[in-house]
């Protein structure tokens, strides 16, 4: 039987590394999800159908990366969250100053 080690049960700096690293994966990924938000919602509305797939490839990459971070454990889950959080605020922030 093996014991899988996780940030929660590793070394002492195991787990602030892990969660430096859930945040930087979800502010990544928050970041690509919400800034890819305003081009499938322009395509969508133009008509063009290959936008369903990039929606569809949006959502199943962000499920992906919370569920991942969700088998690590809350802590990483709601760092990944938070990483997420400030993702779409800096593209909020970003595409409300080009207005």
């Amino acid at each position: 039987m093996s014991v899988l080690l996780t940030p929660l049960s590793g070394p002492s700096w195991a787990l602030p590394v892990a969660l430096a690293l859930a945040f930087a994966l979800g502010l990544v990924a928050g970041a690509v999800h919400f800034a890819t938000l305003g081009w499938v919602a322009r395509r969508l509305a133009e008509g063009q159908m290959r936008a369903v797939a990039v929606q569809v490839a949006r959502m199943v990459v962000l499920a992906a990366v919370l569920l991942a971070m969700a088998r690590w454990g809350w802590p990483m889950l709601l760092a990944a969250a938070v990483g997420l959080a400030l993702g779409r605020a800096l593209i909020l922030r970003r595409e409300r100053a080009a207005e």
